[in-house]
């Protein structure tokens, strides 16, 4: 059995309470869980893959990029078909890549959020405990940690990092082998931030990857106390609801008896 531990965006605008400037409640708390997961577990786990928010300052998901109707924008937000035609990029020469239409019949929205993960910026950087826990895996076992980044695209949303890095799904997670394509027994536990968001949709993809022969050998699981939501967002706990109990699951983390345990979703 193969175990992976895939850590969603561990990085300081998420989970730094003080200075993040889209700090989750409790991210900082998941971060030290995280590290004793890990640092506990260095037999445990055979590979360790963590996702990265690498983000432009202009961005259509970043709230500096915009306009609506002539005046600057603040703070968390969505245009979607029913205010579409009130926002406008700052730049006028970013207007070409807005998919207005698309927005229009109501195709998707577009959320806004305060800018954060700035490439080269202490928010870019990940959370001190996670990183010590993560050099300290690399060293004790000789490996080393797999970093997928995503949201480098400035006019595109990727919650998911395999919305950009799709290919490696198989070969990271599904324990395809170097020759034949024969896949491993895995189960690969996601934590990190935010589990309303980037942690969902990454999720999602990978088990849009799955073929019903994976059954009894591939299994994912959402570690519940290592991922927050984004304060308001709570809700969109449901959708996990969705995936398949064939291969999805829930587990919990005891910080006492250092163990991961299943738990039964509500």
């Amino acid at each position: 059995m193969r175990n992976v531990l895939f850590i969603t965006d561990p990085q300081n605008d998420f989970c730094d309470a003080s200075r993040g400037s889209l700090s989750l409640p409790h991210a900082g708390e998941d971060c030290r869980t995280i590290r004793d997961m890990l640092e506990r577990g260095v037999e445990f786990f055979d590979a360790v893959v963590v996702s990265m928010d690498m983000h432009a300052e202009q961005s259509v998901f970043h709230d500096v990029f915009w306009l609506e109707n002539g005046k600057p924008v603040s703070g968390v937000g969505t245009i979607d078909r029913g205010n579409i035609d009130g926002f406008h990029p700052k730049n006028p020469a970013y207007e070409p890549f807005i998919p207005r239409d698309a927005i229009r019949r109501g195709r998707f929205g577009i959320d806004i959020w305060p800018v954060h993960c700035v490439i080269g910026t202490w928010g870019n950087a990940i959370n001190d405990d996670v990183r010590e826990a993560l050099h300290g895996w690399s060293f004790a076992t000789g490996k080393y940690v797999e970093y997928l980044f995503k949201g480098m695209n400035p006019f595109r949303e990727e919650y998911s990092v395999f919305a950009s890095n799709r290919d490696r799904i198989a070969s990271l997670l599904l324990g395809d082998a170097a020759s034949g394509g024969c896949r491993e027994d895995t189960t690969v536990y996601f934590c990190g931030e935010a589990a309303s968001h980037c942690v969902y949709y990454t999720i999602r993809d990978a088990c849009g990857n799955l073929e019903p022969s994976d059954v009894g050998r591939v299994r994912f699981r959402l570690i519940s106390n290592c991922a927050s939501y984004v304060p308001g967002f709570e809700h969109t706990e449901k959708r996990y609801d969705e995936f398949d109990p064939a291969f999805f699951g829930c587990v919990r983390y005891d910080t006492v008896a250092h163990a991961i345990f299943e738990e039964k979703r509500k």
